[in-house]
């Protein structure tokens, strides 16, 4: 995975964890804000990994045949 992926897991996770330090306020709005930043950082979490393994699967599936069908072609097999 390119280290774009660990920069936005890391602050993704980093968001949930400090959000998780408030839950327990007594002020209202601090508490909401809080469940707002773990949802929030969970929809990022979801939505990174599935963004890069959606770029590596597509990669599999385009490269795979064809590396297979050029070393078929070479005289590989």
């Amino acid at each position: 995975m390119p280290i774009e992926f660990y920069l936005i897991i890391g602050g993704c996770v980093a968001v949930m964890g400090l959000s998780a330090f408030y839950l327990g306020d007594e002020n209202k709005s601090t508490r909401a804000l809080a469940r707002v930043g773990i949802v929030m950082g969970g929809s990022g979490l979801f939505v990174a990994t599935l963004f890069y393994a959606a770029i590596f699967a597509a990669v599999l599936i385009v490269i795979l045949p064809i590396a297979l069908i050029a070393a078929w072609w070479n005289g590989a097999f």
